[in-house]
């Protein structure tokens, strides 16, 4: 998922296919954070800040903390255990698998209800499911393979595979079940009017631990505790999200007690709090920043910028790790791929970082016939300049640093660049610019490189699928299609032996290495800090407020 900014290194995530599977209990609970001590109480609101919430529908958001916000909105059949390396029942409690691997039989909870006093039952599964099967819902990627979900009683529900799946528990981490009574009479218009839903009517209903009874877009979000929730309740009565205009403006709330957590604390904010006093966490992210070239097939605009030897020279003058002690204040590690580190034995650990070389980097150029013009600027053999826009987003952390190291080292090799950040919704219609009108598909035309990143799962399908030619107005941020990458993928997704696929994801890795459509720059640590009157913080690969369990704000608690 899209970040505005985001740990524990991790094993990676099994998902052998085994004949039968059953949900178990978490393996043990980590160790909280203590804060400052004292004696533990129940209630409270905790108060903490938002990066970007761009929408309330599963459907239409892109960002963190909007899929963030839906685990602890939603239910969901599985969700990842306490250590990230393996899968837990949430509304599911147990499940089972035929012998061919095709068919998926899950128990769910019993006498549940929505935060509106509706049941919720293995039907609304069933229908989340098959809503996301439809053509147009921009959820292909998860429900690849599914041809049929059904709800044959209450506590029951069948998934049907057209043949097996090795990664089917992680697909469905993925996906929040909607309640029947709000989303059928949208799904009865068409997928457009689910796409078009806002969801903002408050309170939402919600089947979580907490519902959403107050918003105000890129200002607030108040959560109350669910008193239907089915799970292990919270100690807190509810939290606030609230958004800040720059890292500067949290530091000065948490310093002075305004706000009790900041999930997503930026480098700069690293020393400041530790002098006041406050505790900040640091361990290893998922998340890192990448450069995206415009990777669009047979593009008229800017060809060149296809040419893997322009984007290779182009990535011997990117400086990392002066971009790391100076953007990043050393809090990050470079980058090679986009499958981090922190997922184990996904991340391909044979691909080397690209070393800064400014002579290799002339060389290259030189020896493809990019010639350099007496301003300074080369030439491609087609012809074209070697001058284009850098977009970004424009409070990323470190991106104006980030831009000007890469500005006044791709100059030394004969790039030109200027510098065009915006914010985070201009950026992505910036990127799928122009939208064919017929479709409502974006081209992907306008852009030429673009200053970005991404938070990645654990499991690897998910950031391996944004590049997909299926993806265009949906994950796609590079335009990249390619037929034979989309085989590697859909080839991944139903070996079910975890050495032969992590072989392709391997393969996959290497393609992209080859093409670069993307340079990630850095993975970045993951970074939060928290007042003195809290405990029970829990980090993740993802930081503590996160999509891949509910684990900080159950465990969360005020201390006397």
């Amino acid at each position: 998922m899209r970040s505005p900014s985001r740990p524990l290194r991790i094993v990676a995530v099994l998902l052998a296919l085994a004949l039968v599977a059953t949900a178990c209990s978490k393996k043990g609970t980590p160790t909280p954070s203590s804060g400052g001590g004292g004696t533990a109480k129940e209630g409270g609101i905790l108060r903490m800040t938002a990066s970007h919430i761009d929408s309330l529908n599963p459907y239409r958001a892109t960002s963190q903390d909007s899929f963030s916000i839906f685990q602890y909105a939603y239910p969901f059949l599985v969700v990842y255990n306490d250590t990230y390396d393996d899968f837990v029942g949430d509304f599911a409690t147990s499940w089972e698998t035929s012998s061919d691997g095709k068919t998926w039989t899950f128990t769910t909870q019993s006498g549940t209800k929505w935060s509106d006093g509706t049941p919720l039952t293995a039907k609304d599964v069933a229908f989340t499911l098959q809503l996301d099967m439809a053509p147009g819902s921009g959820s292909g990627g998860v429900v690849k393979h599914m041809v049929k979900a059904e709800a044959p009683d209450d506590t029951t529900v069948v998934i049907t595979y057209d043949q097996a799946v090795g990664n089917v528990l992680s697909q469905l981490q993925q996906i929040p079940i909607m309640p029947i009574s709000v989303w059928q009479p949208l799904f009865e218009k068409g997928v457009k009017a689910v796409r078009d839903f806002q969801n903002t009517d408050m309170p939402i209903v919600a089947g979580g631990p907490f519902v959403l009874t107050d918003y105000k877009q890129d200002e607030f979000a108040k959560f109350t505790a669910n008193p239907n929730w089915y799970g292990q309740k919270p100690h807190i009565d509810g939290f606030g999200m609230q958004s800040f205009q720059n890292s500067e403006a949290e530091i000065s709330a948490l310093t002075n007690g305004e706000i009790d957590l900041i999930t997503a604390l930026e480098p700069n904010g690293v020393d400041p709090l530790k002098k006041a006093g406050l505790t900040v966490e640091t361990t290893p992210g998922v998340e890192f920043h990448d450069i995206i070239f415009n990777s669009v097939p047979n593009n008229p605009n800017n060809p060149e910028l296809r040419d893997p030897q322009l984007r290779t020279a182009m990535e011997y003058a990117t400086d990392r790790q002066r971009m790391i002690d100076t953007a990043m204040l050393g809090l990050a590690t470079p980058g090679s791929s986009i499958v981090p580190p922190v997922t184990g034995k996904w991340f391909n650990s044979q691909l080397d970082v690209v070393p800064f070389d400014l002579d290799k980097a002339n060389q290259i150029l030189d020896d493809a016939g990019y010639k350099m013009g007496s301003d300074g600027v080369r030439v491609a053999p087609n012809g074209n300049r070697l001058s284009y826009t850098v977009m970004a987003q424009n409070d990323q952390p470190g991106v104006d640093r980030v831009y000007e190291i890469l500005n006044e080292n791709w100059k030394k090799i004969g790039v030109q660049t200027k510098f065009k950040p915006l914010s985070y919704n201009q950026l992505w219609s910036a990127n799928q610019a122009p939208i064919n009108e017929k479709t409502g598909i974006g081209e992907y035309t306008d852009f030429q490189i673009i200053l970005w990143d991404w938070v990645p799962i654990q499991d690897p399908d998910f950031i391996l699928s944004v590049l997909l030619c299926d993806q265009y107005s949906v994950w796609s941020d590079t335009g990249y299609c390619d037929p034979s990458y989309d085989k590697m993928y859909s080839q991944q997704g139903v070996t079910v032996d975890p050495k032969a696929r992590q072989d392709l994801v391997w393969q996959m890795q290497e393609k992209l290495y080859a093409e670069k459509p993307y340079i990630v720059m850095y993975y970045l640590d993951a970074l939060y800090a928290y007042g003195p009157g809290w405990q029970g913080f829990l980090g993740s690969p993802q930081g503590p407020f996160n999509s891949l369990n509910r684990d900080t704000l159950l465990n969360a608690q005020q201390v006397g």
